[in-house]
């Protein structure tokens, strides 16, 4: 359901901060995360950007996150 949407964003969204923000390898990324391989990480960082691209609204949430990141 709409839960489980939720969670799901919120997993690629840490994963994406994690990336952008962190000196972490692909590899520590994915154990912190739940052991996703590090294929799967490289993999959602690039889906998530390609999905920002054509929804207004992630890419605002994205513009959020990376402000409160920078401060």
């Amino acid at each position: 359901g709409e839960v489980k949407l939720k969670l799901k964003l919120k997993r690629k969204i840490l994963i994406y901060v994690f990336r952008k923000y962190s000196c972490l390898s692909l590899k520590e990324i994915g154990e912190k995360v739940g052991g996703m391989r590090y294929q799967a990480v490289s993999q959602t960082v690039r889906r998530l950007e390609e999905s920002a691209k054509q929804n207004r609204r992630l890419a605002r949430l994205l513009e959020e996150v990376d402000g409160k990141c920078i401060k």
